[in-house]
């Protein structure tokens, strides 16, 4: 069978690549041990969450699903953080303030004046002397325009927004155009607090108990560790009085620094999505549910075996850890090769391609990184050569502990963060006794792509739960690795 229709190119599109209201409606709840019913209370509930993973983990796919579960008497918005030149250092007031007015402030206020637009048509004409008034009350610059084309004279345009743009899904970066180049220091300063007044008036007169806002895109490639500081703490500090009408609800990388303050204060709600790398049979089923509402949403009348066999699609599952992103691009990768059902033989081949190109950045990189990377792969290897059994036996070597990991030198961490960022081993953010020491150490699991290059045991999970019918997190403990570094 060979595939033809257009509907096919979006079905392994990353999430990132398609449109804003395809990728909501195809949202499904991520697996992440916890029960649909906690999650669901994390993400509709008016406590604040900080919704931490690795990219492409599924973070906005859970904004997204946050978005659609929100009771009737709360206001959702999406703000997506994708401003062009935020990653700037915050040094001094004047730099915080252009910092949240113009990177955080604009898109915020865009986003919201674009929902009301769509979900209460009959509610824009209220709502705009009040947004004005939002505005008015954080604008500390004047901007001006370099080319000579006609001006929005509207509100928005006082924060650099041209309305246009906003009105056709624009998100943080979208919203600020690249004509804007001059803007001048006026007094007074922005007043945080009037901002805020105006938006919890605005929430009521709308019908609204609260408005949660769903930002997405907090990472360390749009803003440098100092603006990140900067706005987990004017989160909590301008809206801590305000908690019962204004909520966020933020997904940041695992690279991303939250004050230990926030954390400690047990002011927002974390979950890690990184625990899903322990649950690989729930982490299987949320690809499936994803692609099985694409191809509902799509009206395309067929199922995965259609494009996978299923052993293919079990590997491409293993191969991406759980990580949608990785999932749909070697997925795509791969269908693109005959654009007809693909075997198990062929997803090993362009896995082992991702194993390689994984490898050979870590090559790249010399002295430390690639040093811990050789030590970890020839120590794992050398035991999957002692192990004995099937290959879909409980007895692979994929999920670890470093036994000194403790006292591990300052240079070695590094080297093996930077083995994570890589995607070569996964940190899990879970923790494991240690054998006869009476000590505690993180799981980790190195990568399935890595385990096909460099021949090492990889423990199928999935498999073995079949075939010994024990749970997970048994198995895992069960059947893991100790080395020492």
């Amino acid at each position: 069978m060979t595939f033809s229709e257009p509907g096919l190119e979006r079905l392994l599109t990353t999430e990132a690549d398609v449109d804003t209201k395809f990728a909501q409606v195809t949202s499904v709840l991520p697996r992440t041990g916890e029960t649909e019913e906690a999650l669901k209370t994390a993400l509709t509930s008016q406590n604040w969450l900080i919704l931490s993973g690795d990219k492409g983990s599924g973070k906005t796919s859970y904004l997204f699903l946050g978005l659609r579960e929100l009771p009737r008497k709360r206001l959702g918005v999406y703000c997506p953080f994708e401003t062009e030149g935020s990653n700037f250092e915050i040094k001094d007031s004047d730099s915080r303030n252009e910092f949240l007015c113009k990177h955080f402030y604009g898109g915020l206020i865009s986003r919201l004046d674009q929902t009301i637009a769509d979900q209460l048509p009959r509610k824009v004409k209220d709502s705009r002397p009040t947004l004005e008034a939002m505005v008015n009350s954080l604008i500390p610059v004047e901007i001006e325009q370099k080319r000579t084309v006609k001006k929005d004279k509207g509100f928005l345009a006082r924060l650099g927004i041209r309305r246009e743009i906003a009105e056709v899904g624009a998100s943080y970066g979208k919203s600020i155009t690249d004509e804007v180049i001059e803007r001048r220091q006026l007094k007074p300063r922005p007043d945080y607090e009037k901002f805020r007044h105006h938006l919890n008036d605005l929430i009521k007169s709308l019908g609204y108990e609260s408005v949660v806002f769903f930002v997405d895109e907090v990472n360390e490639i749009r803003l440098s560790s100092s603006a990140q500081k900067v706005l987990f703490e004017h989160f909590y500090n301008t809206y801590k009085t305000y908690k019962s009408t204004i909520c966020f609800k933020v997904s940041v990388t695992d690279q991303v620094e939250i004050p230990r303050s926030i954390l400690e204060g047990n002011y927002f709600e974390p979950i890690d999505l990184k625990n899903f790398l322990l649950f690989p049979k729930e982490y299987e089923e949320f690809i499936a549910a994803i692609l099985h509402a694409r191809l509902r949403e799509l009206k395309l009348s067929y199922e995965i075996s259609d494009f996978f066999s299923d052993s293919a699609f079990h590997k491409i599952v293993m191969a991406s850890m759980g990580n949608p992103r990785d999932f749909f691009l070697t997925a795509r990768q791969i269908w693109q090769t005959k654009k007809s059902r693909a075997d198990a033989t062929l997803a090993e081949e362009k896995i082992r391609q991702v194993g390689g190109q994984r490898e050979a950045e870590i090559l790249r990189k010399g002295g430390d990184t690639q040093k811990i990377y050789y030590k970890i792969v020839d120590e794992l290897k050398m035991r999957s050569g002692q192990k004995e059994g099937a290959s879909n036996s409980p007895t692979g070597v994929s999920y670890f502990l470093i036994s000194n990991y403790e006292i591990l030198p300052k240079d070695t961490r590094i080297a093996l963060d930077v083995l994570e960022q890589s995607k070569i081993l996964y940190f899990t953010g879970s923790y494991r006794a240690l054998r006869r020491q009476g000590l505690k150490s993180e799981m980790m699991v190195i990568a399935y792509p890595i385990c096909l290059l460099k021949s090492i045991r990889f423990m199928d999970v999935v498999e073995s739960m079949k075939q010994l019918q024990q749970p997970e997190g048994q198995l895992i403990s069960q059947h893991r690795a100790q080395l020492e570094l």
